[in-house]
């Protein structure tokens, strides 16, 4: 699979100057690999597949718009390809790792993206309760833990997409109480495999359906030792 084959795949999020400005986020991402540890994943067929068409995915579960959080953004997957894919909705990228922040920073400097804000901040952190409309984590962390970090920021009737690999049944179903607790509700459920047989993948659609309680979230090192 090439970049050029994102058009087709996603017609209405991709076009060839979109293609044009991931190819250039790919090349700073290669370039700066060695010294932020970004990716282990730096062949280009294979990164066209596991990140940028793995981004693009949740497109299928909802529309992009609105006041979208990207959870433990990393290296900028999904939120750098999204913001690319739709520059009329901002991106809020949360990354609590300094120098992966300082390559976001890079990213967006580069790509003149505008749609773009990066928040140097675990998640439990931030101020902006019940602000945002879409909030999207991938391979952050179980969802016992999630739960508790994005539902807080996610306005009522917002939406969480939880981006996992195969196999996420028992983790769903361990994760009963919290996602009551935290008033998310699964609403779909998008099983796929990547092109090329590179993999599975099961992202998750959670909505949240009233307020959460003001004690969450707690203090992170409390939601690690005790899940909900």
């Amino acid at each position: 699979m090439t970049f050029q084959d994102l058009i087709s795949s996603f017609p209405e999020a991709v076009d060839a100057n979109k293609v044009e400005a991931m190819k250039r986020f790919f090349v700073l991402l290669v370039e700066n690999n060695a010294a932020t540890n970004l990716t282990r994943i730096d062949e280009e067929k294979e990164a066209v597949v596991k990140h940028f068409y793995d981004s693009l995915a949740v497109t299928r579960l909802l529309k992009i718009e609105g006041k979208v959080a990207d959870i433990g953004s990393g290296a900028g997957f999904p939120g750098i390809v999204l913001a690319i894919a739709f520059p009329s909705t901002h991106f809020w990228l949360v990354e609590s790792n300094g120098k992966k922040c300082r390559f976001l920073h890079l990213a967006v400097e580069n790509l003149g993206l505008r749609n773009v804000s990066i928040v140097n901040a675990r998640a439990e952190n931030l101020r902006d309760k019940e602000a945002f409309d879409i909030a999207i984590a991938r391979a952050v962390s179980d969802l016992r833990i999630l739960s508790e970090l994005v539902a807080p920021i996610l306005k009522i009737g917002g939406h969480f997409v939880a981006m996992k690999g195969r196999n996420v049944e028992p983790e769903l179903e361990g994760a009963k109480r919290a996602l009551r607790e935290m008033n998310l509700a699964l609403e779909k459920e998008d099983r796929f495999l990547l092109p090329e047989e590179m993999g599975e993948r099961d992202n998750l659609l959670f909505v949240k359906t009233k307020k959460n309680s003001r004690k969450y979230p707690r203090d992170y090192a409390e939601i690690k030792r005790n899940p909900l």
